[in-house]
């Protein structure tokens, strides 16, 4: 069996048993060497942010936030589509016209370079005219939709005493006077409820 050795707290070999594992066993000089533990100070958690020393509660604030831009109104949209087609309008017909008075593709040489560029920039003009339409009838959809929604509003508000009342003086049911008043294009409704409105108050102004 092979032979076992131990060392004391200085590194040298001793038959004392005396070693670094423990307190148990008596030391060189014949104490009892104090068992050592090692401490370890509790950290805080990874990503915690201490308070600096002196600040006082409240004292940080946080960021305002940016208010979102507010989106354009139906009618801005449409107007800008509109103006966007006009200028489409503008570009295509001076590339159609080729930029001179007499357009007529006869006073150009059949074969030459500048008949051929007169021909790309016609198409070109051609597309942009196209394009223009197509924003023209975008715009007059967002309008129409912003019109029924508004409408519609204003139907809710004011549509049954306007039917009450006009199918009193006209032996009408108030059935068909809504209906009336719902065949109507929403832009004329809207017409139509201001105008009431705008009677309504007046007056109401006379009478006081």
């Amino acid at each position: 069996m092979a032979r076992r050795y131990a060392r004391d707290n200085r590194g040298r070999f001793s038959s004392t048993g005396a070693t670094a594992r423990g307190g148990r066993l008596a030391t060189a000089s014949g104490n009892k060497r104090a068992t050592q533990t090692k401490a370890i100070a509790a950290g805080k958690p990874a990503g915690t942010v201490g308070k600096p020393k002196g600040l006082k509660p409240g004292a940080i604030k946080a960021k305002p936030q940016v208010a979102a831009a507010a989106k354009p109104s139906a009618a801005s949209r449409a107007s800008q589509m509109r103006a966007r087609a006009a200028q489409l309008d503008q570009r295509g017909n001076a590339l159609m016209s080729g930029g001179r008075r007499d357009s007529a593709a006869v006073n150009v040489r059949l074969n030459s370079r500048a008949r051929r560029n007169e021909t790309n920039a016609g198409f070109k003009g051609l597309e942009m005219s196209r394009n223009a339409e197509r924003l023209r009838n975008r715009a007059d959809r967002v309008e129409f939709r912003s019109n029924q929604s508004r409408a519609k509003k204003l139907r809710a508000v004011h549509e049954t005493p306007i039917a009450k009342a006009f199918a009193k003086r006209h032996g009408k049911s108030v059935t068909e006077v809504r209906a009336a008043i719902r065949s109507m294009d929403p832009e004329k409704q809207i017409k139509f409820f201001k105008q009431h409105v705008k009677e309504t108050r007046s007056a109401a102004r006379n009478q006081k």
